[in-house]
């Protein structure tokens, strides 16, 4: 970072995706890289444990369902390849129960013992108004709680499969309907800057919630544009209008597809008319071909790097995983380097 060096500089397009976010027209989609472990610059690149892959995790609920007693023959016999496979097998193995499932899956979840990099800075730009996750966990909420800057979290919205109809926003700032953009200088209104967060897959607070099954992501695709179970209009004019961010997938991870195939088709020819990103590292010749053709740029970055290049961006604060440091930690400046 010396002689005037700066995160961004090393990024591609990071000039324009600061833009889109100081616009306020940026909505970050998280995926589950997001929330993974990742390294401590602060501490010689030492992990720091977040929640487990989605291949980590399948290896678990199958670890979990050959300790049962008897053990399910039917295991030895099928192919369960990928997390909703295994999943539902769980599901059909417990007679349609899924709460055992679903505690191990939280309980996974809890080992992340700490926000990561991004949720610290997503939840201290004001400009950010609106994330959309497919992680069921909790780490941006806990962030937006503990963060330094004053911020209203708004819902979080939970798309819930196990009701018959899916909650409608109610409270949307009308700034976001309108699309109008943020105001630079626009102070904290008293009970803090909004955050919109909605959470397509469900989360660990939210018994049943889970997206989780190959039976839920069918269900999901077949109710896409459902008035009552599908995602809410609010929300499906808000990817129409704004750049999108995502953050943490997988590309070529089959449940991100799936979604992602539903979500092309509120596009006219299946496309984002308003060029976005995905910070992914590595990034394969037919990845960038396939998310071109999207009008997705592919911005080959770590996602920490990615993180601290904002937080110097925007002068957000990213605080030590515990055990925290007795010592304040300042946001970094770029006048400082």
């Amino acid at each position: 970072m010396a002689g005037g060096h700066y995160f961004g500089e090393d990024i591609p397009n990071f000039d324009l995706i600061v833009n889109a976010i100081r616009s306020g027209k940026c909505i970050p989609f998280l995926g589950a890289g997001v929330s993974m472990t990742y390294k401590n610059w602060r501490n010689g690149q030492a992990d720091v444990e977040g929640c487990p892959s989605g291949d980590k995790l399948r290896s678990e609920l199958e670890e979990a369902l050959r300790k049962k007693a008897p053990v399910p023959a039917e295991l030895q016999r099928v192919i369960l390849p990928v997390l909703p496979s295994i999943a539902e097998f769980f599901q059909y193995y417990d007679n349609g129960h899924r709460g055992e499932m679903e505690n191990l899956v939280r309980r996974a979840i809890d080992r992340a013992v700490c926000p990561r990099p991004i949720h610290w800075v997503l939840a201290g730009i004001p400009s950010v108004r609106c994330v959309f996750t497919t992680n069921y966990d909790e780490l941006l909420e806990q962030a937006v709680g503990k963060n330094g800057l004053h911020r209203r979290l708004i819902g979080p919205y939970v798309h819930d499969q196990s009701h018959n109809k899916q909650k409608n926003p109610t409270d949307l700032p009308i700034e976001l309907i309108q699309n109008l953009p943020h105001r630079l200088d626009a102070l904290a209104p008293p009970e803090g800057h909004p955050l919109v967060l909605y959470k397509m897959h469900g989360c660990v607070r939210h018994p049943n919630s889970l997206l989780i099954t190959t039976y839920d992501y069918v269900q999901y695709i077949a109710s896409w544009t459902d008035k009552r179970l599908g995602m809410p209009k609010e929300f499906r004019d808000l990817l129409l209008k704004n750049t999108i961010l995502f953050l943490g997938y997988g590309l070529g991870d089959w449940n991100f597809r799936v979604i992602w195939e539903a979500m092309i088709t509120a596009f006219p020819n299946g496309r984002f008319d308003i060029q976005s990103y995905a910070i992914k590292k590595p990034v394969s010749n037919f990845e960038r071909s396939l998310f071109n053709k999207r009008n997705i740029n592919l911005v080959e970055c770590d996602l920490t790097l990615f993180a601290r290049a904002l937080a110097e961006e925007f002068e957000v604060e990213i605080p030590d995983p515990p055990p925290f440091s007795s010592v304040t930690v300042q946001p970094e400046r770029k006048d400082a380097r």
